[in-house]
């Protein structure tokens, strides 16, 4: 059929509700206006069967299909989460699609949202102004939640990590469907922000995603965040199945139990405080190492460098620490409160953490190190802003851009007139999607230089979409450089001038949340055995999982990083002790003065009790 003719038979009236062929059946969505261009909006589109009954803690199935013309116009039931637990068949996506484009002829961006692996849906925010601003197709998804998305066994009665093969599986129906609303399959962009950048990180880095989308960009954090992942699942999950009355000396017959619950029963199980997180982990169900989706550890999958070669963004905001909320904040008045919040998120160090706790109160609490004259609230704020959400999306920019010159950061600075958090925040975190998906679309009220700015961004990042180069092919103000680990050179979003192209940023907290911390930390420290696969539930699983797990997977790679410290350390050692020889020689020659004379002017950065010593 040619071209033109299959645009109008997709897309006949703006008028009226607009019908599409996907591989499941026909949907019948409706239009929209925004800024004078027409928007066809399809909501509420299932990519795969409803994952309840048999199919609960099961990889994401094709849905069977249906006849006739489905109803694509309502907004989908989110997963089950706190404001609403009783809706597991979720699996649903929904597309925006702006003017009448010819068949495969718009980028696409896959929106994968945050919320800590346990809240949120496809609902927020709503991306209409960007799919026009920018001319791309925007599609936005559900997927699993909480223990519904994340219940591992450490073993294959329950291997985990359904909430990211959902994610992979809208990747696919995209990858398959999305040619028939207009767009591109083979230039696809996954999108997330907080834990959905996480999760965009982590498909980056997986295996058995090659082929499905070409760019990534991951928004306030990266694949190795810290605190959102776990090696050690399985306490949890057997202490969620004693709560529920399940048998739990065999991980096949205790899983089965819980599938037989029903949604309300599971989920408020889950919420107990009888049911602790995993040693390792801030949240309860979270992704794990599986053995099929993550072999190993991101750390590890990053480090080895063998993946498919993407453009990849990476970002962050300037008040990451937000995310702790605004009562929390509050509470902090003295050292002994901001210690106390800091001990209890490091706790996922283990034996490790009072140690780590004390050296992080050192290095943020005291009044030392530019801390002087802050509230500790705002010390708090930035400890946990550095740590789980912008040093780990750096510390990725740099290790990724080792493998491909297609990286770029940015950095969304500005404080938006319409925030109501305290005065020391800046951007907080999550802001800068209203600025991407369009402020006033989503409810919020801002100035003209904010529009301004959005209208920016948009460009930017469809751009990126478009071409892997955010500075084409459409007119952008300033040049956005390549990240990489000489220049480290990023763009910071906010006045959008000469000198918002900079260089290096936090670099005091990198050195000491990504090579103090490490260092550290005890070789000693040893991950927990997975559990061994009964004969029960090697028989359940689905047939690609593997039937092994790595083990000890942090306890290697602490290893790594602390026997590179400790190389380190002998070689500084060396050269001090030979220099000190050739001193000595130099003083009954009487060259003394000529060799201070050559040696340099700069001091080393010294480290002594924990602290950081710049005044040397």
């Amino acid at each position: 059929m040619p071209v033109f003719i299959t645009a109008l038979i997709f897309f006949p009236s703006f008028l009226e509700g607009v019908e599409v062929q996907t591989t499941s059946g026909t949907v019948n969505g409706l239009t929209t206006t925004y800024q004078g261009v027409d928007v066809a909006v399809f909501r509420g589109i299932p990519y795969a069967a409803p994952p309840v009954g048999l199919l609960r803690f099961r990889d994401p199935q094709p849905h069977p299909g249906w006849d006739g013309v489905r109803d694509a116009t309502q907004t989908p039931p989110e997963c089950p989460q706190r404001s609403n637990a009783c809706c597991e068949d979720c699996l649903y996506l929904n597309v925006y699609v702006p003017g009448q484009p010819q068949e495969g002829s718009l980028a696409v961006m896959i929106y994968i949202h945050g919320g800590g692996f346990h809240s949120k849906s496809s609902g927020d925010p709503d991306p209409t102004p960007l799919a026009v601003t920018g001319d791309v197709i925007v599609v936005t998804i559900n997927y699993r939640l909480n223990v519904f998305g994340f219940l591992s066994t450490g073993d294959q009665a329950s291997p985990g990590n359904y909430g990211l093969m959902d994610q992979r599986f809208a990747m696919v129906w995209v990858k398959d469907n999305i040619r028939a609303f207009g767009g591109n399959p083979d230039l696809v962009t996954i999108y997330g922000r907080s834990a959905g950048g996480q999760a965009v990180g982590m498909h980056v880095l997986s295996p058995i995603n090659n082929g499905l989308f070409r760019r990534a960009i991951s928004g306030s954090e990266g694949a190795t965040s810290m605190g959102t992942m776990t090696v050690k699942p399985q306490d949890t999950a057997m202490a969620l199945g004693a709560a529920l009355g399940c048998d739990t000396s065999n991980t096949a017959a205790m899983v089965e139990c819980i599938r037989s619950k029903d949604t309300n029963t599971v989920y408020s199980a889950s919420r107990s405080r009888d049911i602790s997180a995993p040693p390792d982990s801030v949240y309860k169900f979270v992704p794990t190492v599986d053995g099929v989706f993550l072999p190993k550890t991101p750390q590890e999958l990053l480090l080895e460098g063998n993946f498919e070669r993407r453009d990849y963004m990476l970002g962050i905001v300037s008040s990451e620490g937000s995310v702790l909320g605004t009562s929390t904040l509050n509470s902090i008045h003295t050292q002994a409160d901001f210690e106390a919040v800091a001990a209890d998120k490091l706790r996922i160090f283990e034996e490790n953490a009072a140690r780590v706790t004390q050296t992080v109160v050192s290095e943020y609490g005291s009044d030392g190190h530019g801390n002087h004259g802050i509230s500790y609230a705002e010390r708090a704020a930035r400890f946990y802003g550095d740590w789980r959400f912008a040093v780990p999306p750096i510390e990725d920019a740099e290790a990724y851009s080792r493998y491909h010159g297609g990286t770029y950061f940015y950095y969304f600075a500005p404080r938006p007139s319409f925030s109501t958090r305290p005065s020391y925040i800046q951007a907080a975190h999550g802001d800068e999607k209203y600025f991407l998906f369009g402020p006033e679309y989503n409810g919020k009220t801002v100035t003209s230089e904010e529009m301004e700015l959005s209208n920016r961004m948009m460009v930017y990042f469809s751009n990126f979409m478009k071409t892997g180069n955010p500075n084409r092919p459409n007119a952008v103000p300033v040049t956005w450089p390549v990240y990489d680990e000489v220049g480290r050179q990023y763009l910071q979003l906010g006045g959008m001038s000469l000198s918002s192209v900079t260089s290096d940023l936090y670099p005091r907290q990198r050195f000491f949340l990504g090579e103090v911390i490490p260092a550290m930390i005890s070789h000693n420290h040893k991950a927990a055995p997975a559990m061994t696969p009964t004969k029960e539930a090697a028989t359940t699983v689905d047939s690609h999982r593997s039937t092994t797990r790595p083990g000890g997977i942090a306890a290697l790679l602490q290893q790594i990083q602390v026997t590179q410290y400790a190389l380190i350390g002998i070689i500084i050692a060396l050269v001090i002790v030979v220099f000190g020889l050739l001193c000595i020689v130099g003083r009954r020659l009487g060259t003394t003065k000529k060799l201070v004379t050559k040696s340099s002017d700069k001091e080393p950065m010294s480290y002594h009790n924990g602290n950081i010593d710049t005044s040397l």
